[in-house]
């Protein structure tokens, strides 16, 4: 496990520091892409749109979805049981719940507002959105298909036929496929990319800032009906890693019930909430 994320993240690294050219092969094919305001003409090898072809294939439309599982982290004296239900682009629930304790936290998230509580300890904080969502008005939608294990691309969504002219895909020696931003976003210094693998599933992402200490890698695994993704966060201060193990992720479900948080519950800043937790 270890060596794939480090092999990922490597090659990945290398391709976001240097520029490449669109993989080709002696029989290319020419894909018409359709822009809001121009048409764009990407010429893909026949490998490489075949690439395309299978991880396309997997993105079906959705309206929502649950995750069940578990998460470990070598920062926590135990491994949680946790649920995730998403309505696509609206609404992010997270319950974590641990042994003979039952429900210890929650977070739900809307296009507007974060509310995240600690039933534990009966506290919570809610906050407005309206600052990151202006900056940034698809990120709930983003994060809800990074855990569904798609392709996203910052600014743009999930890779499709409309955006496939923003990225290069370089196959590797593994078959694999990697897939990097042409331009950089955040003002060029956000450098990330993802690996996929021959039938079209993500393998990994990876992450940095330049002239940040700070780099993220995430590795997809795949079992049945089951997924994990392993995250891997250095920072100035260390390296933590952590699992989201879901033992299955499935199509449907229904909301949580709210939880009533005039009764008994004392609000706080984000600032106040996280120096509460320890």
């Amino acid at each position: 496990m270890k060596r794939i994320i480090i092999s990922s993240a490597l090659f990945v690294a290398g391709l976001i520091s240097a520029p490449h050219t669109m993989a080709q092969s002696p029989n290319d094919s020419t894909l018409q892409l359709a822009d809001s305001t121009v048409r764009q003409q990407v010429e893909l090898g026949a490998e490489a749109l075949e690439a395309v072809n299978a991880i396309l294939s997997r993105y079906m439309p959705w309206h929502n979805v649950t995750f069940n599982g578990k998460v470990r982290s070598d920062r926590l004296p135990l491994s949680p049981t946790v649920r995730i239900y998403a309505e696509n682009a609206t609404l992010l629930q997270i319950s974590l719940r641990a042994p003979l304790l039952g429900e210890i936290g929650r977070a739900e998230i809307t296009s507007s507002e974060a509310l995240v509580v600690n039933r534990w300890k009966k506290t919570y904080f809610q906050e407005s959105l309206d600052n990151i969502t202006s900056a940034y008005p698809n990120i709930l939608s983003d994060i809800q298909n990074l855990l569904l294990g798609r392709v996203v691309l910052v600014g743009s969504g999930v890779l499709s036929l409309d955006n496939l002219h923003q990225v290069e895909l370089v196959k590797t020696d593994n078959d694999e496929w990697a897939i990097v931003p042409r331009q950089k976003p955040m003002n060029g210094k956000l450098n990330y990319g993802y690996i996929t693998a021959p039938g079209g599933r993500t393998e990994a992402l990876y992450a940095e800032m330049e002239g940040r200490p700070e780099s993220l890698a995430v590795t997809y695994e795949y079992v049945d009906n089951a997924m994990d993704m392993i995250f891997d966060l250095k920072t100035s201060g260390g390296s933590t890693r952590a699992m989201l193990d879901f033992t299955s992720v499935r199509w449907g479900g229904e909301r949580m019930a709210p939880i009533n948080v005039n009764n008994g519950y004392t609000r706080m800043s984000v600032q106040e909430f996280l120096k509460n937790l320890k």
